[in-house]
């Protein structure tokens, strides 16, 4: 119970405070790029289809 309270008590004690970061202060650790080679075909209704670029290889198990 004692203990309770003591935490009751801390908990009423916290406050929000706001910290806006500086540029100096933010590192970018990794950036990455992901491309995949497709073609886009528009058929003659109108439709239009993206289709692989490169045929995937065979998976072998």
């Amino acid at each position: 119970a004692e203990i309770n309270a003591r935490w009751a008590d801390t908990l009423e004690e916290i406050e929000t405070v706001e910290i806006t970061p500086r540029r100096a202060d933010v590192r970018v650790e990794f950036c990455g790029l992901a491309w995949v080679p497709a073609w886009q075909v528009t058929l003659e209704d109108g439709r239009r289809l993206d289709l692989p670029a490169r045929q995937q290889a065979a998976q072998t198990g």
